[in-house]
């Protein structure tokens, strides 16, 4: 039999397979262990980009399953680019809760995987400016008792910021903050920055006192732009704040400014407190400048 007629004979043969492939099939391949992950995404890649070859293009349960062999292989790259593929596609993107339902069902008991997952899931739906969605796998997390990423929630906060959606950043930070999600200086910042840009300098003020008091300290540059936003909108500062941003200044070096801070406080008939002489006193000794 000549070679022609081999491959015409072979080509027939996979265009009936192909053709009689269907979700449970591609399951049974994608989650046996007996197939490499490396071939279960080629596999995969293959039906994505062959819909004239087969009808079956992979379904929900596919990129879940997927997704379960990736982490399986430790392969997060490519795990995410399939959560990626989910949420893109208008057919596929379901809640989080449906995805678990789906682990649960294969049975894939990886300790901390739904964990990992859901951390990734809510960077991709932020990535992607789906922001409803993201804080919807925030909720699912925080239901189940999850650890939350602080990192993932300031991904989320820069979408809502960069959709132009300050409140809803003010919201999301006010519900980390109620979950008890470790809370950064960046994060802090990335919320007073918006609210300052917005015009809302009191607020600002306000969560900067509140977060302080719970032992987070802000960046000096965010500390003092905000103290110039309150001079501007005419907001009048109280002596428990000239004292953290004189504090922040010593510390970080900026005696000239914190010193300018000193004075304007006299100048406002603020009167300083035990803590504002010991910020004064702490920092100039620490720069060898008792003499002033």
């Amino acid at each position: 039999m000549s070679i022609a007629k081999l491959l015409k004979i072979f080509n027939k043969a996979t265009t009936s397979l192909l053709s009689n492939l269907n979700s449970h099939i591609i399951h049974l391949v994608l989650s046996n262990p007996h197939v490499p992950p490396r071939s279960c995404l080629s596999f995969f890649k293959f039906l994505q980009k062959n819909q004239s070859l087969t009808p079956q293009k992979p379904d929900l349960r596919a990129h879940v399953t997927l997704v379960c062999r990736l982490y399986g292989a430790r392969k997060f790259t490519k795990m995410k680019n399939i959560l990626i593929c989910i949420v893109a596609d208008d057919n596929l993107q379901c809640p989080v809760s449906i995805i678990v339902s789906l682990i649960e069902e294969d049975g894939f008991n990886e300790p901390k995987f739904v964990v990992k997952l859901c951390d990734m899931l809510m960077r991709v739906y932020s990535d992607n400016r789906m922001c409803e969605e993201a804080v919807g796998v925030f909720d699912y997390m925080e239901k189940n008792g999850f650890e939350i990423e602080e990192r993932s929630c300031f991904v989320l906060l820069l979408a809502l910021k960069k959709c132009d959606r300050v409140e809803s950043c003010f919201e999301f930070f006010r519900q980390m903050v109620e979950s008890d999600v470790e809370i950064t200086v960046y994060a802090m910042t990335s919320v007073i920055d918006g609210l300052c840009r917005r015009g809302e300098v009191e607020r600002g003020r306000e969560l900067m006192a509140e977060i302080v008091g719970r032992g987070i300290k802000p960046n000096i540059e965010e500390a003092n732009k905000l103290s110039e936003e309150m001079c501007k909108k005419g907001i009048k500062a109280d002596v428990h704040v000239y004292t953290s941003i004189i504090s922040w200044n010593f510390r970080l070096g900026n005696m000239k400014k914190a010193f300018v801070l000193f004075d304007e406080l006299n100048e406002r008939d603020l009167v300083p407190n035990v803590h504002t002489y010991g910020a004064l006193i702490n920092g100039s000794c620490k720069a060898g400048q008792m003499e002033l």
